[in-house]
């Protein structure tokens, strides 16, 4: 390679190149540089469209949803679970009005229903002594 060859591709010292040469090389430079770069940025840009274009859709479907779906129904699903929400200490009283209820006929069934009162002292009849476990052991 000659250096006359090698002065034509590469800038030699003391060599002066015009403007316009210098403007299109540096162009080019910076060309090469940011071109990667730049279809990098291209591709983000466009992802970020689609994921825009998405989240409309899905902020679209929400918004339907929210107002009820159909134009004839007013009530969307969120007030209808507000009104459940607001009904819920009345079911929870009437849940414990009937754990209550429960309650009080397992607490019947324990005690016994008939009362064995002692004969009156002047009817001759004796009283019967409860039996202790003791007693019982022995025999």
């Amino acid at each position: 390679m000659s250096t006359s060859d090698a002065c034509e591709h590469e800038i030699c010292e003391g060599e002066y190149i015009s403007p316009e040469s210098a403007t299109t090389q540096l162009a080019m430079g910076m060309y090469m540089t940011l071109w990667p770069k730049i279809e990098k940025c291209d591709g983000y840009v466009g992802m970020l469209l689609d994921t825009q274009e998405c989240l409309q859709e899905k902020i679209e479907e929400l918004m339907v949803l929210l107002d009820g779906g159909v134009e004839g129904n007013a009530e969307s699903p969120l007030v209808k679970y507000a009104s459940r929400l607001k009904q819920f200490p009345q079911r929870v009283l009437a849940l414990q009005t009937k754990l209550e209820g429960i309650r009080m006929m397992l607490a019947s069934l324990r005690k016994p229903r008939v009362v064995i009162q002692d004969p009156p002292p002047n009817s001759g009849l004796k009283s019967i002594e409860p039996v202790e476990e003791d007693d019982v052991a022995d025999n």
